[in-house]
């Protein structure tokens, strides 16, 4: 059996919590060779999520969530 092929189980999923995600997310971009800026832009991004949606479990985002956080983006200048 290959390493990696099984989905989480629901525990470990649950376990998981929004910054852990973001952290996980940010390490695999930066081995995308982008551009600094770009990069800083991404991390900006993330910094904002988790001000507004709050460190809490993966699993307990919902659809409304994303909903609530672009609504939020876009009211940016």
């Amino acid at each position: 059996e290959l390493r990696g092929t099984q989905a989480p189980t629901e525990s470990e999923h649950q376990s998981l919590m929004l910054s852990e995600c973001v952290e996980l997310y940010l390490k695999d971009r930066e081995k995308d060779n982008m551009q600094p800026k770009t990069f800083e832009s991404y991390k900006a991004r993330m910094r904002l999520m988790l001000y507004i949606l709050g460190d809490r479990p993966i699993d307990s985002l919902k659809r409304a969530d994303a909903l609530m956080f672009k609504d939020k983006l876009l009211q940016l200048p």
